[in-house]
């Protein structure tokens, strides 16, 4: 056997390999999915798990799903105007592929106001997801972290999860009132909680910050948590995450993380604290074995000195709002849970007095109205610099009260967990 013989033999070998894990990981991935499905009760549920499974394993921040025959448009990530909504059910209702996906930047003429839209929200490819010619569904998605694209194997996970998501979605349709999906009294019951336990029941009190949040569950029990632990010689740590799922699964998770935060905050080096969460998420990815992932948001308060440092782990950037200069706390790395070997940055900031910090979890910015527009973080930003006189805990019920006003009584989208920091 000749030596280019050996050599496509084995380049043949990686092939397989590479299609099998491909095909493990579809097979857990549907498993997981089906398994969450049967405890849901609503679309809305399926496309929260379905962008959770699809944007974690892709390692992405922005996405949107569209079905034509459903008048489906769900997007996670990004705003939309109104206006904005319509243009993109009419363009993507007569978007034609010609294979499997479609670069934006290859997007014919007649398409560049759609093009500039979708190029200005950060989402370089569209996918088809569509199972026959006379319904379009399609998939779109930004680059992965750190800006790398998509793989032909990437581009199949996404077409056989969105298939079977919109399986689902349709059997709902169908047969809503055969579906299953409240969960047992005592279940619940156990989940809250747990939930609660791990809350604190009071901000800690500091000379130099102020510190107020308001959390509303969509639910009994929700996937948001958040906690504060003070670490002595005037340091306080604050965190916020938005665990991946709903329900017992989502509160278990979060007590096991927050286990991990506890148990190894001695660890904490101030010099520095993204080492701290690089072995925080080495030990969440023991028990979540990739298969789960938390976007966590990790602050460091030191009083003494009035200064902050802070870790981003794909969650939405909290905003420093200093006179008219906001600035996004977006340093950091991917999501907790999925990989070991991730290295985490971090950045240090020092606010002055009537500065203000507001940490916030998507079911606060995508808060819509009746009309499906979205409250949006130019909004959190407007009503923090017009009431920056007052109290944290005063703008925290500002904000809850304008969104409250904004959605006019219109049921939330997701967990709403609002923290407000100010400085003294």
């Amino acid at each position: 056997m000749s030596f280019s013989e050996i050599e496509k033999i084995e380049q043949q070998l990686k092939k397989t390999t590479k299609e099998l894990k491909l095909s493990k990981l579809l097979v857990n991935s549907i498993y997981e999915f089906s398994s969450a499905v049967s405890n849901t009760l609503s679309n809305e549920s399926v496309l929260r798990l379905y962008f959770s499974m699809v944007m974690g394993h892709c390692c992405i921040g922005k996405a949107f799903l569209f079905h034509e025959e459903r008048g489906l448009l769900r997007k996670k990530g990004f705003a939309l105007t109104i206006e904005q909504k319509k243009e993109f059910k009419q363009y993507l209702s007569n978007l034609d592929f010609e294979g499997k996906s479609l670069l934006v930047d290859e997007l014919p003429p007649q398409f560049n106001d759609f093009k500039e839209v979708l190029e200005k929200k950060e989402i370089y490819l569209l996918i088809d997801i569509s199972n026959d010619l006379t319904t379009t569904a399609v998939l779109g998605v930004a680059k992965k972290f750190r800006k790398v694209e998509f793989n032909e194997g990437d581009i199949e996970y996404c077409y056989l999860m969105s298939r079977f998501a919109l399986i689902v979605i349709d059997n709902f349709f169908m047969f809503k009132s055969l579906i299953q999906a409240r969960k047992t009294e005592h279940e619940l019951k156990i989940a809250r909680e747990i939930q609660l336990s791990l809350m604190p029941q009071k901000m800690p009190e500091m000379k130099n910050f102020e510190l107020s949040f308001i959390y509303k569950p969509l639910r009994e029990v929700g996937g948001d948590y958040f906690d504060s632990l003070d670490m002595g010689n005037g340091r306080t740590s604050l965190l916020l995450a938005d665990v991946e799922g709903k329900g017992l699964s989502a509160a278990l998770l979060a007590a096991s993380s927050q286990a991990v935060f506890s148990s190894m905050s001695a660890f904490v080096d101030s010099k520095d604290p993204g080492s701290f969460i690089t072995k925080v998420n080495k030990q969440i990815c023991r028990f979540t074995n990739g298969q789960k992932f938390i976007p966590l948001v990790w602050l460091s308060l030191n009083d003494e000195k009035k200064e902050i440092q802070s870790v981003n782990a794909g969650h939405l950037a909290p905003l420093h709002i200093s006179g008219d200069k906001v600035t996004s706390l977006d340093v950091g790395g991917t999501l907790t849970g999925l990989w070991d070997f991730i290295n985490y940055e971090y950045q240090t900031i020092n606010p002055v007095k009537g500065d203000i910090i507001v940490l916030f979890t998507d079911g606060v910015n995508e808060a819509e109205n009746l009309e499906g527009e979205d409250f949006g973080i130019n909004r959190i930003v407007d009503l923090a610099k017009r009431n920056v006189n007052k109290t944290a805990n005063e703008i925290g019920n500002i904000i809850y009260d304008k969104v409250k006003r904004f959605t006019n009584g219109r049921d939330l989208n997701d967990d709403f967990t609002l923290i407000v920091l100010k400085v003294k």
